[in-house]
């Protein structure tokens, strides 16, 4: 099947596919990506779906046209309405500082009743592909994902609810520290952990502690924090604050985690008509309806002294039309015929300039392969006189 763009190119118009391969996709948690599949032995799905939505004809909070880009506020709200973080007794893991997706979830989340709530889990994957991927969010932009990041992991604490769980790989960390209060060991970017995550935890009043995981300990727990304990606070998140790159210029592409699903920024230039965007939706199957400016056929006819052409022209819906001078940016034989409108015809002599002679009071243009004579006005014919043979010698 081909692809939707390459069908667009096919169009009588000028097409640019802003697409980077053949579909740009995003990863919900960034230290899943690309996301694991099941593991053995594990039955699909792994990661759980919103058991509640927005009412009857309701929008998501963040679907709101007013929200150019996520807030904590809308994904809290929208946590909330999903109905799985903070509900039905289901605690909140998070993980960081050397601890996987894979190990988090299978030797961890999974072993508590009920199941336990990661980021893959918090809004499922549906909101993701119909409303984190929404084109005025630009979530194609790296430095953008970083800020949605930020406010999805402050949303997720936010919303947690009880005792709250922190997988690490191991207890005592390669930075310093430990458990919950251990230090990354890269700080040339910000541990979403520390500096948005647990912070919001230890200002929440729902939660009642926050324990640590220690995967190369045989999961042994151990409480690191509870409220009025006189434990450390971190500075508070800023997740919130933080700046929003502005989008690029262009169209925005919309991102989708599945290839068949994704939108396409098509950006056309009709020849002599207008330029802009359009986008495109739906599988490679679908259609796109652009009506393209008309075109005009036009050719050149070089010189051709051989011929009896003695003067370029250009030949335009059976018409004759002088050459155009031609730009900088013109290519191709023909571009000094590329009329976008055309005026009327002009009367083009392509015997112009011919060589002319005169012959016994007749005007004659001569062609390769004929002649073209006139009578020369006033003129009166001379007779040619024939001279006798001379007779040869004997």
């Amino acid at each position: 099947m081909t692809p939707l763009p390459c069908l667009l190119y096919l169009l009588a118009i000028h097409v640019t596919c802003t697409l980077a391969g053949s579909c740009l996709s995003i990863c919900r948690d960034p230290d899943d990506c690309p996301p694991e599949a099941a593991q053995p032995g594990e039955t699909p799905p792994i990661w759980q779906t919103c058991p509640s939505g927005p009412a009857n004809g309701a929008q998501w909070a963040c679907e709101a046209s007013n929200i150019d880009f996520p807030t904590v506020a809308c994904l809290v709200a929208d946590m909330q309405t999903c109905g799985l973080i903070g509900t039905g007794g289901r605690s909140t893991v998070f993980y960081s500082f050397g601890a996987t997706t894979v190990e988090a979830r299978t030797k961890f989340r999974d072993t508590l009743s009920p199941k336990g709530v990661m980021f893959n889990d918090a809004l499922d994957a549906d909101y993701w592909d119909n409303v984190i991927s929404l084109p005025k969010f630009h979530m194609d932009q790296s430095a953008r994902m970083k800020i949605l990041v930020a406010r999805y992991a402050e949303a997720m604490a936010t919303v947690s609810t009880g005792e709250v769980f922190f997988v690490v790989q191991k207890y005592n960390g390669d930075g310093g520290g430990q458990g919950a209060y251990q230090l990354p060991t890269d700080t040339t970017t910000p541990n979403v952990w520390r500096a948005y995550e647990f912070p919001t935890l230890q200002r929440n009043p729902a939660v009642t502690k926050v324990t640590s995981v220690d995967l190369s300990n045989n999961q042994n727990q151990h409480v690191d924090w509870q409220p009025n304990n006189n434990d450390p606070q971190l500075p508070a998140s800023g997740a919130s604050d933080l700046a929003v790159p502005p989008p690029p210029p262009g169209c925005p592409q919309k991102v989708k985690r599945a290839a068949a699903a994704c939108v396409t920024c098509i950006t056309f230039a009709t020849p002599g008509g207008p330029t802009g965007t359009v986008s495109v939706s739906g599988t490679a199957s679908a259609t796109a309806s652009i009506t393209p400016a008309p075109t005009i056929s036009c050719t050149l006819q070089n010189e051709d002294p051989d011929q009896g052409i003695n003067t370029e022209y250009c030949v335009c819906s059976g018409s004759t039309f002088p050459v155009l001078s031609v730009g900088t940016t013109a290519t191709g034989p023909d571009a000094s015929c590329a009329y976008t409108t055309l005026n009327a015809a002009s009367t083009i002599h392509p015997t112009a300039n011919l060589p002319v002679v005169t012959r016994n009071c007749q005007v004659c243009t001569v062609a390769v392969d004929s002649e073209q004579c006139t009578p020369l006005a006033g003129c009166t014919p001379t007779a040619v006189s024939t001279p006798k043979p001379t007779p040869p010698r004997k």
